[in-house]
């Protein structure tokens, strides 16, 4: 059969390479005469958690090939940033993306289109599921959950293999930010007490408002960095809406937990994103009493909003004192 394209991207970590990763690069091979097949370094593996070497993945990733007879079709390379050259390659045609990167399609295809190239097909492979009915992930096979091909791991697992609940809230959190329609960094919250979500809410504009998915970012086009320039953002924070729409629905957070998971749009990488000034002051209100944060390097932060309590008041009486010595002088 004829292939589709000239020419067509694939790319991921294809860390515990399994049958989700097989499903990918057929239809990429399926798809294409030539197929460009990125494989991440390890400085960009290393954000998601990955834990097997490079060497080790794209040994994986050469032997499926081979076994199909697909090797002189491919061009491996290793990944070094998010993108590759996808964005500046004329050549390409189409990429096959999983469910969990398509985000990343769109901003290579917007990234293209500021080149004056022409927008890449974008093939989106559906999650391939284990006998669970839970999507088969790199992810689940580190963690023991799973084999490669998608079996349950049942027997000796031991009840410490389990995630922790701070680890369970956390990923309830990520599935929040992967609604998020900023392109910049997307952001989830959710409160729990007593073991039950209570509430959710990601980085958004106001409703009815447009979203930077739609119309694009000011803060991006204006090179606005992160962490500042608020003034300039449409949206309202992952941890205000999470309050607010506990609100909107007479939902108590009182002495409840928040957790935060923050990822790159781009790539889905961890962003460890602890609350603006803003927000803190909003969740000492709410009478919100932890806040647990997934960090950049993958561990978790705990942290105490009593403590902020005595940090705002300490701090706001060091600006009054400086004011009051040295005037308009005195900044931020």
């Amino acid at each position: 059969m004829q292939a589709k394209y000239r020419k067509v991207a694939v790319g991921g970590t294809f860390e515990h390479f399994h049958r989700g990763h097989q499903a990918l690069l057929s239809k990429a091979f399926e798809l294409g005469e030539k197929v460009l097949l990125g494989i991440s370094g390890e400085k960009l593996a290393s954000r998601k958690g990955v834990t097997q070497s490079l060497e080790l993945r794209t040994q994986n990733v050469r032997d499926f090939l081979r076994s199909r007879g697909w090797e002189e079709r491919a061009i491996v390379f290793t990944l070094e940033d998010p993108f590759g050259p996808a964005p500046e390659d004329p050549e390409l045609e189409a990429i096959v993306v999983s469910e969990e990167t398509e985000p990343a399609a769109r901003e290579i295809n917007k990234l293209r289109g500021e080149r004056g190239l022409k927008p890449l097909d974008i093939v989106v492979i559906p999650w391939v599921l284990a006998e669970d009915g839970l999507p088969i992930s790199s992810e689940r096979v580190r963690r023991g959950e799973i084999t490669p091909e998608g079996k349950v791991i049942v027997g000796e697992v031991k009840m410490d293999t389990r995630p922790s609940k701070d680890e369970y809230y956390l990923g309830i959190a990520k599935s929040v930010a992967q609604r998020s329609p900023c392109i910049r960094r997307q952001f989830g919250a959710i409160v729990v007490k007593e073991d039950v979500v209570v509430s959710t809410g990601y980085n958004g504009p106001a409703r009815g408002v447009v979203n930077c998915m739609e119309v694009g970012c000011l803060k991006e086009e204006m090179k606005v960095p992160h962490y500042t320039g608020y003034e300039w953002c449409i949206g309202v924070h992952a941890e205000e809406n999470c309050i607010i729409n506990a609100a909107r629905h007479g939902a108590s957070v009182l002495g409840g937990t928040l957790y935060l998971y923050g990822q790159d749009y781009r790539d889905g990488s961890l962003v460890e994103g602890r609350p603006c000034d803003r927000c803190k002051r909003v969740l000492i209100n709410a009478g919100i009493k932890r806040v647990v944060i997934k960090r950049a390097d993958g561990s978790i932060l705990k942290l105490d909003v009593e403590d902020w309590v005595k940090e705002d008041t300490g701090s706001y009486k060091k600006k009054l004192l400086e004011v009051r010595r040295h005037g308009s002088r005195v900044e931020g």
